[in-house]
């Protein structure tokens, strides 16, 4: 277990200062997630006095925890601010229009591209892990032969783009915004931990500075914090056990199988729409693993994520 890193609370700190103290319009995405969580409750804390000039807002993407909902909403009146509603494409629609997520964007994405004939994209897929400057393990080339060989249905990462960044690029212009807030932290690996370098980006062609206050936090860090300012998160964290929120039952978590579950049992009716929504994607995702780990037996292909019977 790393130790606190106190300096790095510090350092954040005085960098919010700086950075509210030299933007004029200034935006703050709040997930109602932990990390933007923390973001708020240090500024709604510390720097109330740049309040004037900051819009926290929300992404609202049809598929929200109802115990999202109730933290937005707490941690309104906690804080005594306003979280701004934006809405972009249902996610229903944009699956219906681009295809079904599976595994996660990159990987969508690329299954898509190499549907349409892109020759990159299916280098990007099967080159040999110890070559891939992209990483494609193993198991996701065995994703995409499987994939591309026993289903026509549209794969796509689409809806992440059209129900949430889309919407969000369009509001923060809309407003004026000269600085994104975001929460976004390193620790969470991924494309994200390679993407950025700093927790300041600046000088961004047509759009906003960016900073993400936690991008060096690591975990315990955070915990420390969460503690010692007496923070509390939503439901899904603190009654669920969840480790991020996002979308309902959104097929790129590594943990959808039991996170489904979870869901079914303290929200039954986001647990139906989910399954109605990306239900496609679980099935190909139930007969793939099935085919490659051989679990059960032919006649009998259980599904592993227990979704097929709320369709009955």
């Amino acid at each position: 277990m790393s130790e606190v890193d106190y300096a790095r609370i510090n350092e954040t700190m005085g960098k919010m200062e700086y950075y509210l103290s030299t933007h004029n319009k200034i935006g703050v995405s709040v997930s109602g997630g932990s990390d933007s969580n923390i973001i708020v409750h240090i500024i709604a804390t510390y720097f109330r006095h740049h309040l004037d000039k900051i819009v926290f807002y929300w992404c609202n993407t049809g598929l929200e925890f109802a115990a999202t909902r109730r933290h937005l909403k707490f941690m309104e009146e906690r804080y005594n601010i306003k979280i701004q509603e934006i809405r972009g494409m249902p996610i229903p629609l944009a699956i219906k229009r681009f295809g079904v997520p599976i595994l996660n964007k990159e990987f969508s994405e690329r299954i898509g591209r190499a549907r349409n004939g892109s020759t990159i994209a299916r280098k990007k897929l099967f080159l040999d892990r110890k070559d891939s400057r992209w990483g494609t393990n193993e198991y996701a080339q065995d994703l995409a032969a499987f994939l591309l060989e026993h289903t026509e249905q549209p794969i796509s990462s689409m809806c992440c783009y059209y129900s949430k960044k889309k919407p969000s690029h369009a509001f923060a212009k809309d407003q004026g915004f000269d600085l994104d807030i975001t929460g976004e932290r390193k620790s969470e690996g991924g494309v994200r931990a390679s993407k950025h370098r700093s927790c300041f980006e600046g000088n961004r062609k047509n759009k906003a500075d960016k900073y993400m206050p936690l991008w060096f936090w690591d975990d315990a860090t955070k915990r420390y914090y969460k503690e010692h300012e007496g923070i509390r998160y939503s439901d899904c964290y603190e009654i669920w056990g969840f480790k991020r929120t996002g979308c309902v039952g959104c097929p790129f978590g590594s943990r959808i199988g039991i996170e489904l579950q979870t869901i079914k049992q303290f929200e039954p009716k986001m647990y139906k729409a989910c399954v109605n929504i990306f239900g496609e994607s679980y099935r190909l995702m139930d007969e793939f693993l099935n085919r490659k780990y051989k679990i059960f037996p032919e006649e009998e292909q259980l599904s592993l994520f227990d979704w097929s019977e709320s369709n009955e």
